[in-house]
């Protein structure tokens, strides 16, 4: 019975995946596929997209960059037609969420190192956003 589950779990998963893929966001892909909320549906595209091939994952990826590559390149020209509008920082807003979410995709926003520790050979890099307590 588990195996049949981990089964439904997983076509439930490939489904949001292919959904996602063809454009839907979460809220739409959890109206879809009946998840309570979009953070189900969030998870169900993470989980089909840890199962994929790398190669798999990779094309997912740049699929995303293309469609925000779009956006960008719909978006600049009103930025500069709508400079003395209300519309502009409307516009501002959308392109930095772009840029956030393009720099997430290419795993640009890794944290910088906020302290390095050296003891003779060994160097320890300990990242912005660890429990140096938990180490």
């Amino acid at each position: 019975m588990a195996r049949n589950s981990q089964r439904a779990t997983e076509a439930r998963d490939a489904m949001a995946l292919s959904l996602a893929a063809r454009g839907l966001n979460t809220y739409e892909i959890a109206a879809e596929l009946g998840y309570e909320t979009h953070s189900g549906a969030v998870k169900a595209v993470r989980r089909a997209l840890d199962r994929q091939q790398p190669a798999d994952a990779e094309d997912y990826r740049k699929m995303h960059v293309e469609r925000n590559q779009a956006y960008r390149k719909k978006l600049l020209p009103l930025l500069e037609s709508e400079k003395n509008t209300s519309n502009y920082a409307r516009i501002v807003e959308v392109l930095v969420k772009v840029d956030e979410r393009e720099a997430k995709l290419l795993g640009l926003d890794i944290a910088e190192p906020a302290v390095t520790l050296t003891q003779e050979n060994l160097t320890i890099v300990v990242a912005a956003n660890v429990n140096v307590e938990a180490i």
